[in-house]
């Protein structure tokens, strides 16, 4: 056995923590960013375990998960912030985090490391590190998405956490197993990797992104059986992966900004890696996870192209911008495999979509959702309710715009508006037509506003609360089943 061997890594994806009951399962599709990972570290020698914890602490349905973007409901955010970060005594808390230690057998390992999607694994992460602490004096970093549009707000992260990693894991890991095993006697020229009681002065910085390091994810040590999507084609186990890297809009209201600029694997690559998975894991459903799968128009055509002339023979869904893609393409799309698009529509108002910086003709949005319902593509529209300064008759264009197009609309998700930490109108709020951003406990990453000669926020919530009603009552009249 190699001296890597013996060095020992153990990849954690944390369960949702929603208060009471402590933890639920969130079992959609595996998790891309901790399988990457697996398969980098292994490709380097390194012994490698992943684990993801999804319901181990409760029987509970499963819920789906975005990105900073769930509807909070009625989770216990104080109870956790007590627990965490005043002192509190909690013995549901306490017994769920010894469990949870408990499964990961952490005496095994040299290196723990947390993959945090959100807020929701972020406590469930600090909860579960909590009890490690007591056990054990293994390091222990955490990382992942959440890092990335939180940075500045998580160095309480360190009461419980060595190091943490901003932007992509694998050269931060690679420089902290070096330091770990004695290889390099510092870490400060380690992009992206912060230490325990030594901070980098500012904002967290986060580590770069290179195509030498983005290797096929690695899904081994993951019971598969534990995932699939309900009601899409049945319950099935659907496969993420990630054609391309980054963000070429700049919509006011979202985070991928801080995902940098566009970056793509190589075409051949990706039908590679997509056949290796395909026959590795029995699998030919997958979720292209790319911010934006038309990114680049030529290049998508181009794929598809490939997977079909390939004879690869795969099923996928993805989202895309409601713009360049002509009917054509989208039947080479469909061709390929794309069973279903997801448009980021977010309002059936003009005046929305300008404040929110989304270049998106609704005309053309129109047609596209509708030659893709031609082309046999399954379509869902996304819509934001209570954007700032949203007026009725901003409202009544959004229930329109349902109202026509009704026919090539399979589904739709509307959430209410967040102004979410790291976006756009959070770095100018005023440029926005905002001010007054507050925040109500230790794990909120939404912000409450009042809009500039319009509504105060106790009033604000009132009106999101009546845009998000009215738009569901217009979906349940249309006969949608959301």
């Amino acid at each position: 056995m190699t001296e890597r061997e013996r060095f020992s890594v153990k990849l954690v994806f944390p369960p949702l923590y929603k208060g009471k009951p402590v933890f639920i399962p969130d079992t959609a599709v595996p998790p891309l960013g901790m399988a990457v990972l697996s398969g980098y570290l292994r490709s380097k020698g390194y012994e490698t375990e992943q684990d993801d914890l999804i319901g181990m602490l409760s029987p509970s349905i499963p819920v789906r998960d975005e990105i900073l973007g769930v509807d909070s409901g009625n989770v216990d955010f104080l109870r956790a912030q007590k627990f965490l970060y005043e002192g509190g005594e909690d013995k549901e808390l306490e017994e769920a985090g010894r469990a949870a230690a408990e499964k990961i057998n952490v005496e095994k390992f040299t290196l723990i490391g947390f993959s945090v999607h959100s807020r929701f694994h972020f406590i469930s992460a600090l909860i579960i590190a909590r009890a490690i602490r007591k056990i054990s004096s293994v390091p222990i970093v955490m990382g992942g998405t959440f890092f990335n549009y939180c940075r500045e707000l998580v160095r309480d992260t360190f009461r419980y956490a060595d190091y943490i990693v901003t932007g992509r894991g694998e050269g931060p890991m690679s420089g902290l197993i070096a330091f770990l095993r004695q290889e390099i006697s510092s870490l400060d020229d380690v992009p992206g990797l912060h230490i325990a009681g030594k901070e980098k002065t500012g904002e967290l910085a986060a580590a770069g992104f290179s195509g030498e390091e983005n290797v096929c994810p690695d899904f081994n040590g993951l019971d598969l059986n534990k995932y699939g999507i309900k009601g899409l084609f049945g319950r099935k186990l659907w496969v993420p992966y990630q054609t391309s890297e980054g963000c070429g809009g700049a919509c006011s209201f979202c985070v991928h900004n801080m995902t940098g600029p566009l970056r793509f694997k190589d075409n051949e690559r990706c039908l590679s890696e997509l056949r290796f998975l395909k026959e590795r894991l029995g699998v030919k459903n997958f979720v292209f996870v790319d911010s934006t799968i038309n990114a680049d128009p030529d290049r998508l055509s181009s794929f598809c192209e490939r997977i079909i002339s390939s004879g690869l023979k795969i099923f996928w869904t993805g989202t895309a911008r409601a713009s360049e893609l002509p009917f054509g393409l989208l039947r080479k799309m469909k061709i390929s495999g794309c069973r279903r698009l997801s448009f980021g529509i977010e309002s059936g108002s003009k005046n929305i979509l300008t404040s929110a910086n989304k270049k998106l003709s609704l005309s053309e949005a129109e047609e596209i959702i509708k030659n893709s319902a031609r082309a046999g593509i399954k379509t869902t529209v996304c819509l934001i309710a209570g954007y700032p300064h949203e007026k009725q008759e901003d409202i009544d264009a959004s229930k329109r715009f349902l109202e026509r197009n009704r026919r090539y609309i399979h589904q739709v998700n509307v959430r209410i508006f967040q102004l979410l930490h790291s976006s756009r109108i959070y770095f100018d709020p005023r440029g926005f037509g905002v001010d007054n951003l507050t925040r109500t406990h230790a794990f909120s990453y939404a912000y409450g506003f009042d809009e500039i000669g319009g509504l105060p926020w106790e009033q604000k919530r009132i009106q999101q609360e009546d845009s998000l009603r009215q738009i569901n009552e217009t979906l349940e009249r249309l006969g949608y089943r959301n």
